[in-house]
């Protein structure tokens, strides 16, 4: 039998999706298991579920699952061993609550069916509930924290990583695992659809379009085209992927571009730019972009529910736009490369990496590695960056090296904090990608630059572009 818990409500309907995600299991909804499912496996015995109507868990979540479990009860032929008990207060285990509790243990536990009333209770001062001196097992006994067995096994996985890599098979099978990891495979047959073009201008001698590419049912990609007005041969092109609001857009440099003969597409994947939602956490301190508590860091938690990484969707769309980039008539499918920025360079960075046809790819803002951030005493990377055991598989300097012999630009990459590495100890942390592009004779492809001025990241990024 169990007690109540004001945690009860359905995942694949809450409002608010983060709702402490240490408690969610990856790929639980993809497996059809939501609290209804949960709280079923201990039918037939008695369960009581208690809630607050102004708890942060929406009341109305709570609701739905205890009808579902009725029905369930029911048709066990146990109906009474099923209830639910509400009260008008905050996220707490109130006074009432814990009556109720009493009264339903007192029920199943000694056969009455009395009212419960809890005695005052007089809570002793801490000093006195305090087992250790400080109060803290670690400052006390010099215990470990989950962070030292996080670092721990991060470096025992990159050690076996290490070991793993002078195998053949591991980089014949590593495009595979990549895909795996993104969640790619479960949509691999899904082919996007691209929408009737929303408009077309003409501005001092370039032609500005816009579409929708439907990446897959119900996600609409907008991806916005600037190329010259004439043109006689298919000419090569660039995508570059928008990061977040758009704020740190340079529209400047994809103009200069277009001017210069590139067919240029600025694109929005799912949750940046146009498609950012209209919801917001509910507490509007917390910024939209929050790396770990704001609305796409909700929408990253709730996606590793249906077993399928906010960054996998994100990649997804990057790779459909890049098809539909190809396939235009006035575009060299041989020359089309990706560039992305902060949050969207590390997706810009495993499109590249799973499709080969993708010629060159330049990523600023880039964190080197997952196994440096997992080691991190604190990181400000955001959550929507990360892939559940992607170190049982594989690192970013794996991914790095799956774009060899190709084109790759890698400018002002970030540490865990998101502060700019400097040149040295960036060269340091990526010298096996650099040995990778030298033993394929490809070294003149590989760019490590670290730059202080954004007019001069401009003048980089535009010269690469050209370049290749």
């Amino acid at each position: 039998m169990a007690g109540p818990s004001p945690l009860i409500f359905p995942c694949s309907r809450i409002a608010d999706a983060e709702s402490d995600p240490e408690q969610d299991i990856q790929g639980q909804l993809a497996a059809g298991l939501d609290h209804t499912e949960f709280v079923g496996m201990i039918a037939p015995r008695p369960v009581l579920i208690g809630a607050a109507t102004r708890d942060f868990f929406p009341i109305e979540g709570t609701r739905k699952t205890f009808r579902e479990l009725q029905q369930l009860y029911s048709k066990l032929g146990v109906s009474n061993r099923i209830k639910m008990v509400e009260f008008n207060h905050g996220h707490s285990y109130s006074r009432p609550l814990r009556e109720a509790s009493y009264a339903w243990f007192d029920q199943w536990l000694k056969g009455t069916e009395n009212q419960a009333v809890e005695p005052e209770i007089l809570t002793e001062k801490d000093a006195l509930l305090q087992c250790t001196v400080t109060g803290q097992v670690v400052t006390s006994l010099g215990g470990k924290r989950v962070q030292d067995f996080n670092r721990a096994e991060a470096q025992v996985l990159l050690k076996e990583l290490e070991g793993r890599r002078r195998d053949p098979e591991f980089q014949r099978e590593l495009a595979k695992k990549i895909r795996h990891c993104l969640g790619l495979a479960s949509i691999a047959t899904v082919t996007s659809r691209r929408q009737p073009k929303l408009e077309e201008t003409e501005v001092n001698g370039l032609i500005y379009e816009k579409i929708l590419l439907e990446s897959e049912p119900g996600i609409v990609v907008p991806v916005r085209i600037i190329h010259p007005k004439i043109q006689s041969n298919r000419l090569p092109a660039v995508l570059a992927l928008r990061d977040r609001d758009g704020k740190q857009d340079r529209p400047s440099l994809m103009e200069g571009l277009a001017r210069a003969g590139r067919i240029v597409a600025v694109v929005d994947v799912r949750g940046f730019g146009e498609t950012q939602s209209s919801h917001h956490v509910q507490n509007r301190r917390i910024s939209y972009f929050d790396p770990r508590d704001g609305m796409d860091a909700d929408f990253a938690y709730a996606a590793l529910c249906l077993g399928r990484p906010l960054l996998g969707m994100r990649v997804w769309d990057a790779l459909q736009a890049v098809e539909y980039f190809r396939s235009r008539p006035d575009v060299d499918p041989k020359r089309v490369s990706i560039v992305g920025r902060g949050w969207s360079a590390v997706t810009a960075l495993f499109a590249a990496s799973v499709n080969p046809e993708i010629s060159g790819v330049a990523v600023e803002e880039v964190p080197p590695s997952y196994g440096e951030i997992a080691q991190s005493e604190v990181y400000a990377q955001p959550v929507s960056l990360f892939l559940p055991g992607v170190l049982h598989e594989f690192d970013l300097p794996d991914v790095f090296a799956q774009i060899s012999p190709r084109s790759l630009l890698v400018l002002n990459a970030v540490d865990a904090l998101t502060k700019k590495m400097d040149l040295e100890e960036l060269r340091k942390v990526l010298e096996p990608l650099s040995q990778r592009y030298k033993k394929e004779g490809a070294s003149d492809a590989l760019e490590v630059r670290v730059e202080a001025v954004d007019s001069s990241v401009e003048r980089i990024l535009k010269h690469w572009v050209l370049q290749h």
